[in-house]
């Protein structure tokens, strides 16, 4: 950490790397990410709630660095399963912001069984929120059907209240 609140130079970076102006920042976040790669699982903040420099890039949209930071880290589905505040992992998070960016189909194809599985705090899966029905858009389809390719026993996965995927998909539909 490298300021008050648990930092680190990566979670700076994000700030300030935004997708036009990456290009000035991609070799330097690369040697970071190659040379020190317990830094894409550091969290900020003082509390286990923190997040990592990649669930921030993926809040923020950088899209571009997300490219970098996954392209360039040995263990990216470690990263990529990483929970931050409410449990949630980077999928929860890409998919929850239903971003035009395409974040979410990169990442699927990123992720390992165990991150595509893995539920935050309510229960909830990557594969219940890309079912979630106000998110429900051609391109959530393509995801959810690329998380059921790479992972079916997520269709298996009750979240708190005891809700399958498809379950909670019609629960959200009647909401």
């Amino acid at each position: 950490a490298i300021n008050g609140e648990g930092n680190t130079l990566l979670h700076l970076l994000v700030k300030d790397a935004r997708n036009p102006n990456f290009h000035l920042y991609e070799p330097f976040v690369q040697a970071i990410v190659r040379g020190i790669p317990g830094v894409l699982l550091a969290k900020n903040g003082l509390h286990r709630d923190g997040i990592t420099p990649l669930h921030k890039a993926i809040e923020q949209k950088r899209t571009k660095l997300v490219h970098c930071l996954c392209d360039n880290h040995h263990e990216i589905d470690r990263a990529l399963g990483e929970r931050g505040h409410n449990g949630k992992n980077c999928l929860h998070i890409a998919i929850a912001e239903a971003s035009r960016t395409g974040l979410p189909k990169y990442l699927v194809e990123k992720a390992g069984a165990e991150t595509l599985c893995a539920q935050d705090v309510f229960g909830n899966t990557p594969l219940h929120l890309a079912v979630d029905y106000e998110l429900c858009t051609e391109s959530q389809y393509e995801v959810v059907v690329m998380i059921v390719s790479k992972c079916d026993k997520a269709l298996d996965m009750e979240n708190n209240d005891g809700l399958s995927p498809y379950r909670y998909h019609q629960e959200t539909r009647e909401a």
